[in-house]
């Protein structure tokens, strides 16, 4: 693979490195995958994703707006105010 035209890259160490910097406690994103998979996972997961990051930097493209992304399942965030007897 060449590189991105940006001159920018990801090595599978620092892909690696982020998702073992992953608080667990945080709540799974718009993908359900949960931080503590992703972390206990990085070993396998880091060469993976490495090369999507990667393929998106070459094909200028951010996930964000690739179109298959936006068919991802959206779960709305409800808040609510918690009342207290005051």
């Amino acid at each position: 693979m060449s590189p991105p035209p940006t001159g920018l890259s990801f090595t599978s160490g620092q892909v690696r490195r982020e998702l073992e910097r992953l608080n667990q406690r945080k709540a799974a994103g718009p993908d359900d995958i949960s931080p503590r998979v992703l972390k206990s996972c990085s070993r396998q997961l880091c060469g993976i994703l490495q090369h999507l990051f990667n393929q998106s930097l070459q094909c200028s493209q951010c996930f964000g707006r690739h179109p298959a992304w936006s068919r991802c399942r959206r779960r709305p965030i409800l808040w609510h105010r918690v009342t207290t007897g005051q």
